[in-house]
């Protein structure tokens, strides 16, 4: 999937942070949010308590069941967004920034009404719109290139994904998404989903995305990315007992064109996926754990 204009984006990122002043992390939010006009609505948030509220802004058949998936609504004749009170401050953060590019973005406005959910604040989200509002959010709660600069002062690995995560006040996921996506050094992401299923009687985690740096791409050209991964590795020995981890490692080998590479995999539940970070062994040296993924 490609965006119409992600240079676009960029620059209409860029200069709003110019005009809000922004100069180092976090990025101050309601600033932004000021800065193009908005508000965010203090009293009102996005649950079914609040229907009859917006029965005259969601032209749907089941308003309450919309209400309950909803993340964010921008209302262009109002010039409110609303959130989610349920979500995290980390999230919540990202879902304003994404309205807010709805309205920063000048190609955007022929819409009177934004209505955000998992779906179109995903990364598989087909609507180029949305996409262009995540790159945005992105762009600006990262700063650019500012995190990739902050992120090569650190040493390579999780512990420098969760540190930046805290400096940005930004959720794990976007953090490390944005980590590997900005990387000079060849690294890689599985998006796991924490609920495994049934293939052939092998219990597997379906990969719902993945994530890799440039460098990596070119390093691994063929190397074909797994939809499933065994929920018996071993590095998900914590995971199976249905604990959330902080972090661990395990040595993971991926092959390519019959060459075995090994890789440490740093991997982290955040309670929502499982976050698995590749990264090869001669970068970061050895790991505890070995397990070994073949070609699929």
């Amino acid at each position: 999937m490609t965006l119409v204009d992600p240079e676009g984006v960029h620059e209409v990122a860029r200069s709003l942070l110019l005009r809000a002043g922004v100069t180092a992390p976090p990025t101050p939010v309601d600033d932004l949010v000021v800065c193009t006009g908005l508000t965010l609505s203090a009293h009102i948030s996005l649950d079914a308590r609040n229907a009859e509220h917006f029965a005259a802004i969601l032209n749907v058949d089941d308003l309450r069941s919309a209400l309950r998936k909803a993340m964010g609504i921008l209302n262009r004749r109002t010039g409110e967004i609303y959130t989610n009170a349920a979500m995290t401050p980390a999230k919540n953060n990202f879902v304003i920034l994404h309205e807010v590019g709805h309205q920063a973005l000048p190609w955007q406005r022929g819409l009177a009404m934004h209505y955000d959910d998992d779906a179109t604040l995903s990364d598989e989200t087909v609507s180029v719109f949305e996409r262009e509002a995540n790159l945005f959010a992105a762009d600006t709660l990262f700063q650019l290139e500012r995190f990739a600069t902050d992120a090569a002062d650190l040493p390579l690995g999780l512990p420098a994904v969760l540190e930046l995560a805290k400096r940005y006040r930004a959720s794990v996921h976007a953090s490390l998404r944005r980590y590997v996506e900005s990387s000079s050094t060849p690294c890689f992401v599985f998006v796991l989903s924490n609920q495994p299923v049934v293939r052939a009687t092998t219990a597997m985690y379906p990969v719902v995305a993945t994530h890799e740096s440039p460098a990596f791409t070119l390093r691994f050209p063929t190397w074909t990315r797994p939809r499933y991964l065994p929920m018996a590795h071993p590095m998900f020995s914590h995971v199976s007992q249905g604990k959330r981890i902080d972090m661990e490692h395990a040595e993971f080998t991926l092959v390519e064109d019959c060459i075995a590479h090994d890789t440490i995999a740093h991997i982290i539940n955040n309670g929502h996926h499982l976050l698995v970070l590749l990264i090869p062994q001669h970068i970061t040296g050895r790991a505890r754990r070995r397990i070994v993924q073949t070609r699929r």
